[in-house]
């Protein structure tokens, strides 16, 4: 109980923040109703953003699928596809945008035995591709910039920080490659606290789930593509809500390079669907180019988020009642 009420106090204190947030916002004119109403008076470019979002969804199921694959799961897609939107589902139900990958976790131990640590290694590895792709799409519209300053020093510095990410992730990938398990250093050192204490049993088991991967080259270079495939399609998306609030004047490279990083600040744990972390990155990343308008954005990129979370929401309902299989997410936390 006493763990309960803390959790209850924690979401309390975060609910407040995200209130205040929001209102501050408002009231200085960083968020605006009319600007989103604006925006639904351009339907081509929201029909044209929010139809770009819907195929992500699709896309990003079918590289979770292939990367199960991988690690000697096989679920038919249509179990995929439907684990992939409850997923989603709780991404809006629970704190952060990465509340549901713990939820398919779950689905997948329970409908693969003993494939635990396969399962939380295909999730993670499709974190670490998704991630991967923001950089990627980020340092491309970088490279692709290169020469124009947009807004002086501050974003010049953030380009040098996301060159430094993106040579990071690429020596990862390198590193997954070339490095075989006889002579992985990490491999190693894995073993050696699992030998001084069972705890770092579970992080050994993951760390392998992951080095499956190096002798599937071919899928993560397939799923690496797909990831990048999806976030520079988002961020097409984000691109026509901005210019869809009237923020036209912005350059196309310039919001290339700040949406991914934007996106990647959801991810942080304080409210479902990163509201209010969305808010304030999109805002001090808009504010880089000059622009108020960069909450307003995420609040269409969150609407759809809301609605792909809606979806979910009914395919878990679905996926309770009528799978015999089916494993009951709130029966398990009503015990914990």
């Amino acid at each position: 109980m006493t763990w309960l009420r803390n959790r209850r106090i924690r979401f309390i204190i975060k609910f407040i923040f995200v209130v205040a947030l929001l209102t501050f916002l408002a009231k200085k004119g960083f968020l605006s109703l009319e600007a989103t109403q604006q925006a639904f008076r351009e339907p081509k470019r929201m029909l044209l953003g929010y139809s770009a979002m819907i195929i992500t969804a699709f896309i990003a199921v079918v590289r979770w699928h292939f990367l199960l694959k991988a690690q000697s799961i096989h679920l038919p897609f249509s179990r995929t596809l439907q684990l992939g939107f409850i997923g989603n589902f709780f991404n809006i139900a629970l704190p952060g945008a990465v509340s549901g990958d713990v939820i398919k976790a779950i689905y997948v131990a329970k409908e693969s035995p003993g494939k635990r640590a396969h399962s939380l290694s295909s999730i993670l590895f499709d974190r670490v591709l998704g991630v991967s792709a923001l950089i990627f799409v980020s340092l491309g519209a970088i490279l692709l910039s290169a020469g124009k300053n947009w807004s002086g020093d501050l974003l010049n510095t953030l380009q040098l920080i996301v060159i430094f990410f993106g040579s990071t992730v690429f020596c990862f990938y390198i590193y997954l490659f070339l490095i075989t398990e006889k002579k992985d250093p990490l491999l190693k050192l894995f073993r050696f606290l699992e030998g001084k204490h069972k705890i770092f049993g579970s992080f050994l088991r993951i760390y392998e789930g992951i080095r499956t991967y190096h002798n599937q080259k071919w899928i993560v270079i397939f799923t690496l593509f797909l990831s990048i495939l999806i976030h520079s399609l988002v961020t097409f998306s984000c691109i026509q809500f901005t210019y869809a609030v009237g923020q036209t004047q912005l350059p196309a490279l310039a919001l290339v390079i700040i949406i991914p990083l934007g996106l990647f600040f959801t991810a942080i744990p304080v409210m479902p669907a990163g509201v209010g972390t969305g808010h304030a990155a999109f805002l001090a990343l808009y504010a880089l180019l000059d622009s108020q308008r960069g909450a307003d954005v995420f609040n269409l990129f969150l609407l759809y988020q809301i609605s792909l979370g809606a979806l979910g929401g009914i395919i878990y309902l679905r996926f309770k009642s009528s799978e015999k299989t089916g494993f009951d997410f709130s029966e398990q936390m009503s015990q914990s």
